[in-house]
């Protein structure tokens, strides 16, 4: 699932150009250690504990419907 404002971006590259300068925007505004960037060969710092769960949680239910089809 892909949010309609995001729709035009996607077919081409400058989706990830916009996330970019977005990243780098939120930056000047807010500080460079209160915004998290996820993308490509990111983040330089641990996740979150919240999102660090949230991921394991995931992969378990993933894993867990996975045997239950089986």
């Amino acid at each position: 699932m892909i949010a309609e404002k995001m729709k035009p971006y996607v077919k081409n590259n400058s989706a990830i150009r916009m996330m970019f300068e977005e990243g780098n925007r939120l930056r000047a505004i807010y500080g460079a250690d209160k915004v998290y960037d996820f993308s490509l060969g990111n983040p330089s710092v641990p996740a979150p504990e919240c999102v660090k769960e949230a991921i394991i949680d995931l992969v378990n239910e993933v894993e867990l419907q996975f045997f239950m089809v089986i």
